[in-house]
This record gives structure tokens, C-alpha cells and sequence, in this order.
């Protein structure tokens, strides 16, 4: 099944896109490259939609290379990250299925950011 999206809501992500590309550009020197292996699954990460961090396994892959709560996920193997946390998820799992390691890239300084929602529980829990 294909998830269509509505012309208003194709608007609103591709503003937030250009946001992104904006704020990505002022804070260059605030990201940080994790690469998991293959045997990191699960990540021990829970993830909103737009990629921020709401919550880490202190056991987990992602605390071990010091992915830290507040972290929002700009790219996952050089190509910019998708909005949507299911996206980010099945990107980073298929590359690790395939036996290949996955380089993420995360903003460490993004709290002052509004782009991102602030839903009270997150969308995807891995």
C-alpha cells in the first residue's frame, strides 16, 4: 500500500525541508557521525517524526556510540533523512540486513529549533 499525501501536506514538508537545509548550513560544526554495524539491532533509540531522539536504551548500540536524548537525525548514509521515523528506521535496517554498516548523522544543538513536533509519545520505539 501507498501512502499518498495531500498537496497542502507535501507544502508543509517540503518548508520544513528548506528550513532543515537552512539550519543544517548555521550549525555545520554541531553534528556528530555515529556508524552502528550489522549486530546492532535493535539501536536502543526511540525516535519521534522528523528524526529527533526522545528517548535511548542506556545498554543499547545507540548509547554505546553516545547517542544522547534531544539528537535529531539529519542523514543516514549521506542522503539527507526522511521526516517520517518508520522511514528512518526501515533506511538503517535494511543496510544493516544487508550486512553493510550505516553511518547516521545526528545535530547535537537542535533545542532551539522549532521545525520539530513535540508529540508526548514517540512514533516509533526500536
Amino acid at each position: 500500500m501507498k501512502l499518498r499525501l495531500s498537496t497542502e501536506v507535501w507544502t508543509e514538508i517540503q518548508e520544513q525541508n528548506t528550513q532543515l537545509k537552512s539550519q543544517v548550513a548555521q550549525h555545520e560544526n554541531e553534528v556528530v557521525e555515529v556508524v552502528f554495524s550489522p549486530g546492532d539491532t535493535p539501536l536502543g533509540m526511540y525516535l519521534y517524526d522528523g528524526g529527533r531522539v526522545c528517548r535511548v536504551r542506556k545498554t543499547g548500540p545507540a548509547a554505546r556510540l553516545g547517542v544522547k536524548v534531544g539528537m535529531v537525525i539529519v542523514q543516514v548514509d549521506g542522503e539527507q533523512s526522511p521526516w517520517d521515523a518508520i522511514s528512518v528506521q526501515d533506511i538503517v535496517y535494511k543496510t544493516l540486513k544487508a550486512g553493510n554498516c550505516c553511518t547516521v548523522t545526528l545535530w547535537t544543538k537542535c533545542e532551539d529549533f522549532s521545525v520539530w513536533r513535540t508529540e508526548k509519545e514517540p512514533l516509533l520505539a526500536r
